[in-house]
């Protein structure tokens, strides 16, 4: 019981499963705002890894101010969010993840989130003298399953979730292949190539700009 963040998923690029704590855009893209909330976690040697969430409260997310940046061309005015009828800030929220191992190759996860969306839709506020954003938050119900397989340096990786929501269902996957080269040069430093697909059902109207877009990276491990 307290206040933590947690982090669900196994892709680089977009973790799209990744829904208990709200996203802080003011420290960074990545940030995360902590969540205060009760977990019950129950391991089972044969079954894996049951996780209950109670999460007590909703935080907002956070925007950059008029001077910040990366910001929207205009600023979201963070002192009057809209919530829809059957959501506010005293909410509780509740969530449920089971991770297992179904051989020593594959690990899988399957997800449920019923709350406040922690990612807001947007209104215009109709003041010509100082135009603003307005958030608006509403309830989603979100089912999420996530993959990993290993084989020698590969690694295959999926997530993915359908969302039932007030402002229209969806769902959204990132699919992913990565391959791992150790001792690079004979060295202590290993070299992973990433690539991954990333799918928006929503298209133009999705909020971020990855709804179907191709992520190329890589990383370095230099074990020191």
């Amino acid at each position: 019981t307290g206040v933590t963040r947690v982090f669900w998923g196994r892709t680089e690029f977009n973790n799209v499963v990744d829904v208990a704590n709200q996203t802080d855009l003011v420290d960074g893209d990545e940030e995360k705002l902590g969540q205060p909330m009760v977990n019950l976690s129950i391991v089972h040697d044969d079954w894996g890894i049951f996780d209950f969430y109670w999460l007590l409260g909703f935080r907002e997310r956070t925007f950059p101010g008029e001077d910040g940046r990366l910001r929207t061309p205009l600023v979201v005015d963070t002192d009057s969010p809209q919530y829809s009828t059957d959501t506010s800030t005293a909410d509780i929220d509740v969530g449920f993840r089971w991770q297992t191992a179904v051989t020593d190759e594959l690990e899988m996860a399957f997800s449920i989130f019923s709350g406040v969306d922690r990612e807001p839709g947007f209104s215009f506020n109709f003041d010509f003298t100082n135009p603003m954003l307005v958030p608006y938050y509403s309830h989603i119900d979100q089912f999420g399953l996530e993959a990993e397989y290993l084989y020698e340096g590969w690694a295959f990786k999926f997530e993915g979730i359908t969302v039932q929501s007030e402002r229209g269902d969806y769902e959204s996957t990132v699919t992913g292949v990565e391959y791992t080269f150790n001792g690079l040069f004979q060295s202590d430093i290993d070299m992973t190539l990433i690539t991954e697909y990333l799918w928006d059902s929503r298209d133009d109207i999705s909020p971020g700009f990855l709804e179907r877009d191709v992520g190329i990276g890589t990383r370095f491990a230099f074990n020191d």
